[in-house]
């Protein structure tokens, strides 16, 4: 029996870990494309704005996403979003894109690591 209750909590808890990834997931993919279409617009004081909201909501959300996943996963995505920040201080939208397309892969890769599929479980 405790077996049982064990397994349908391990199970729960691997949904919500899922989901909570790939809500995040989403809102760092959306951040990406909303970023690099201000870069693109060159409408850089909005672009600060929104990055810097983004990174304060990256920070925030940091210590307890350790506990789900790989902490070189955030580190990637944390860089990303620092370089990222740089590129719209220099107004510089060659380089915004690439990191805007390296965040996005970043994001990406967080769900998809913890997707609950047959490959991540073996």
């Amino acid at each position: 029996m405790i077996s049982l209750v064990l397994l349908c909590v391990t199970i729960g808890l691997g949904c919500w870990a899922e989901y909570e990834t790939k809500q995040i997931s989403q809102r760092y993919e959306a951040a990406s494309e909303e970023l690099y279409t201000l870069a693109d617009m060159a409408d850089w004081s909005r672009a600060e704005q929104v990055i810097t909201d983004y990174l304060h909501d990256w920070k925030q959300t940091v210590p307890w996403l350790q506990i789900l996943i790989n902490h070189e996963d955030i580190d990637d995505i944390t860089l990303a979003l620092e370089r990222l920040h740089a590129c719209i201080a220099a107004k510089d939208a060659t380089a915004c894109y690439e990191n805007c397309a390296e965040l996005k892969e970043n994001a990406r890769h967080i769900h998809h690591r913890d997707a609950f599929s047959m490959g991540n479980v073996l």
